[in-house]
């Protein structure tokens, strides 16, 4: 290795060493083994050389194809891609879009907003919409002025009473007005088949118009006055619907031809009809609520008297209703004066046992002043409430039929 790495310039010296011709041939010689020695090293060590130049790169392609090997690894070594791609995995779960598409579990949940759909139990009752009778239109009248025609003995009015301000004061306000359309139709069938023959039942609006109140009010004269915009939209809401309406007075300690004044005007469309509750005709020192008030025969013949005018005006009866529960609520019936054109109904008014409200009923149809009798059914406080047959099983008939 010494003499491979040597510079050949040396060679020529060496030759001359010894004079000896053997020691020269002998040295010749091993010059000779030398230079074999350092050929062969010379020729071997290029050898090595490429063994290493070929190994480096078998090496490195190893290394290269074993990181592929090693990708290829993690797919098969889920186990250590769980440790790594939890965190990743935060993505993954994006990933394991495979699981969303699994995720039936959302849609599960998006099954829960079909339920809260299904709580909205209202949209169940628009299905109701099919189920009551269609629109029945009113018959035609051929109103003659100055010749008024009978109205009761046409009709039977099936109403719901109380105020659209709230459920408070009845049944009228207890509910949107679109499915009290609705129960009324339903009501109008199940008295059809129990009404006198040649009737016709027409669902009403029994509409509190005056309220009484238990405290004065700034005017002192302890009641108000529904919003007239909401009196006049459900009169035009009953006209659409081919129904009736009922203004109800209730006058506190006010003058009730005062309270006349406000609505008499309404009395000119054939199917708006006047009701007077004497339980809030105060006396001056009364309190609506503490006392149960009074009307008189005389204040009941003013009523009757104006709208008689209005009844020869438009060529149809007028119809009057008086609430009764007490013998003394009606002073002096037998004052009570027959107009030709008013029809007066004494609703008997009282709530309880069937029994009572019949004998009620009977009472009142035998007193004087009787022309029609209404029959008042409290959904809360009669014990049963009646049903149809049972109300219109009465004789006379009843005319008006509340309920409240």
């Amino acid at each position: 290795m010494i003499f491979c790495l040597g510079d050949s310039a040396y060679l020529p010296e060496i030759l001359e060493i010894g004079e000896d011709k053997r020691v020269k041939k002998g040295f010749n010689i091993l010059i000779l083994v030398v230079i074999l020695l350092w050929v062969v090293s010379c020729a071997r060590e290029p050898e090595p050389a490429a063994e290493e130049v070929a190994l480096v790169p078998e090496e490195e392609p190893t290394e290269t194809a074993v990181p592929p090997t090693e990708t290829a690894v993690p797919t098969e070594t889920a186990t250590p891609t769980m440790t790594f791609t939890p965190a990743p995995t935060v993505g993954a779960p994006a990933t394991l879009t495979s699981v969303p598409t699994i995720t039936p579990s959302p849609t599960p949940v998006g099954t829960d907003t079909p339920t809260p759909t299904a709580t909205y139990t209202p949209t169940p009752l628009p299905t109701e919409t099919p189920i009551p009778p269609p629109r029945v239109p009113l018959p035609e009248l051929n109103l003659v002025p100055g010749s008024p025609q009978p109205y009761l003995s046409r009709f039977t009015l099936v109403t719901y009473y109380g105020t659209p301000n709230g459920p408070s004061l009845g049944i009228l306000g207890a509910q949107p007005r679109f499915y009290t359309n609705i129960s009324l139709r339903n009501l109008r069938t199940e008295f059809e088949p129990y009404v006198d023959p040649g009737r016709f039942v027409i669902p009403t609006y029994h509409m509190i118009t005056t309220v009484a109140d238990e405290w004065p009010g700034p005017d002192g004269n302890y009641n108000h006055w529904l919003d007239w915009g909401i009196i006049t939209d459900w009169i035009a809401a009953a006209e659409e619907q081919g129904f009736a309406v009922i203004v109800d007075i209730q006058p506190g300690r006010e003058d009730v031809m005062v309270e006349f004044e406000r609505v008499w005007g309404l009395l000119y469309n054939p199917h708006v009809h006047l009701a007077v509750d004497p339980e809030f005709v105060m006396y001056p020192d009364e309190v609506p609520g503490q006392q149960i008030g009074q009307i008189s025969a005389e204040q009941i013949n003013a009523l009757q008297a104006r709208m008689n005018a209005i009844g020869f005006e438009i060529g149809l009866n007028r119809v009057l209703i008086l609430h009764q529960f007490e013998d003394d609520m009606i002073l002096n019936k037998d004052q009570i004066q027959n107009f030709p054109f008013v029809e007066l109904v004494i609703d008997a008014d009282g709530y309880g046992p069937a029994g009572t409200k019949i004998r009620d009923y009977n009472q009142y149809a035998a007193e004087p002043g009787f022309e029609y009798g209404g029959f008042k059914v409290f959904y809360d406080w009669d014990s049963p409430v009646m049903t149809p047959d049972q109300i219109m099983y009465q004789s006379p008939q009843p005319a008006v039929v509340i309920f409240q």
